[in-house]
């Protein structure tokens, strides 16, 4: 058996988890191919953490699946749409046993706000960090003959959510609190 020289490639994604004790398996959107840039933004807020704000350009393309028909029949069927579907429904409210909210605000109260589902942006092996999709802009670049979308370009932009900004408890602010430790381990090798 052959062995292959090239890297293996990571895939961001982003990853919305429920509730643990619900049951329900992490919903997942993996980036169809990475983005060639990653603009992130931080402000400095008047105490606590700075406000980070990440941006980036993501692209959808049915090409190479419209090549294999009989492996693909969702992409024939649907094009690109699911995916951008899946994207859109970050911006939506959406139910939850508790409460009606998508994906971090406003939040439930008591114990009731620590079960409330998280959304993960994950950019390669140290950086997976709690965010808000507060914006999309998406750009349908090409069509089949049915109008599905078989092409598309989309900006995300994703406010990072630290420990202020959800309540006591909630498991957002754990994964905040690893994302900073990580930071720090890895500013450790640079500092003299």
């Amino acid at each position: 058996m052959p062995v292959s020289r090239s890297p293996q490639v990571l895939k961001g994604a982003l990853v919305r988890l429920d509730d643990q004790g619900a049951g329900a398996p992490p919903q997942v959107v993996v980036f169809q191919y990475n983005p060639e840039k990653l603009h992130r933004r931080l402000d400095e807020r008047p105490s606590g953490p700075p406000q980070e704000v990440i941006t980036c350009s993501l692209m959808f393309d049915a090409t190479d699946a419209l090549e294999s028909p009989d492996e693909n029949p969702l992409v024939v069927e649907q094009g690109i749409y699911p995916m951008l579907a899946a994207l859109e429904l970050l911006m939506h409210p959406r139910e939850t046993r508790r409460s009606s909210w998508w994906p971090f605000w406003p939040f439930g109260s008591g114990s009731e706000a620590e079960h409330e589902p998280v959304l993960l942006f994950v950019w390669g092996d140290h950086r997976a960090v709690p965010v808000r999709v507060t914006r999309l802009d998406i750009t349908e670049e090409q069509h089949d003959p049915k109008l599905r979308p078989i092409r598309a370009t989309v900006r995300l932009r994703m406010r990072v959510v630290t420990h202020r900004d959800v309540p006591k408890g909630h498991r957002g602010a754990g994964l905040w609190r690893q994302y900073l430790s990580t930071m720090r381990n890895l500013a450790r090798g640079v500092y003299a």
